[in-house]
């Protein structure tokens, strides 16, 4: 059954949270809900529970179980937050767009807009989730996630194809073949991010 999201209760219950147990859990809640746990529904609800039960030093009460869980689960969506921060790959489009495309455990995008939104300041760009179908879009003013049922990337930019050979040839050329460890660069690198790396296609 499909519920329609009402934006006013949404908005009170955010409030509520946010004033009775503070920030840091409610983004601790959000962190989590951005989770592939398949329980993390029947985790986030023990954990406001208990929350509401001892008010707002919650998220230090790591002996309760129902806040480990959820402290658990931000753990694991943080390890891929940073690993992805380092492995996005842009590439210039036609319509001159930054466009990068990553294939996270977690639903990623909400955690990574803001940074390349200030890092990237007045280029616009998109982040294309392939695994949810969904998209980041920033516009050099604010930036926004939107489904992307059918959604086909524009082509690249004319230079871009030699500037993605150049980068190749310079990861290639850079490694030290004495020195090639695959098993610590799997470790650091995991090998699923590498579908979408430029210097692993």
């Amino acid at each position: 059954m499909e519920i329609a999201t009402d934006a006013a209760k949404a908005e009170r219950v955010r409030n509520g949270i946010m004033r009775k147990l503070g920030r840091q859990a409610y983004e601790n809640m959000w962190t989590a809900y951005l989770s592939n746990d398949f329980e993390k529904y029947t985790k986030i609800s023990r954990y406001l529970a208990f929350g509401f039960s001892v008010g707002a030093d919650v998220s230090d009460r790591l002996a309760e179980p129902a806040v480990f869980d959820i402290m658990a689960i931000c753990r694991n969506v943080g390890r891929e937050t940073n690993k992805l921060l380092g492995f996005i790959r842009f590439s210039v489009m036609e319509n001159d767009v930054q466009f990068a495309e990553i294939t996270p455990e977690h639903d990623q995008i909400p955690l990574l807009m803001q940074h390349f939104a200030d890092r990237l300041g007045d280029v616009p760009f998109v982040i294309y989730d392939n695994r949810r179908k969904t998209a980041g879009i920033y516009d050099t003013r604010e930036w926004y996630v939107t489904q992307t049922d059918g959604f086909a990337p524009p082509g690249l930019a004319p230079d871009e194809e030699t500037i993605r050979s150049l980068w190749r040839l310079f990861y290639k050329t850079i490694a030290v073949e004495s020195r090639v460890n695959p098993k610590l660069q799997r470790n650091l690198m995991p090998k699923r991010y590498w579908r979408n790396m430029t210097e692993h296609n």
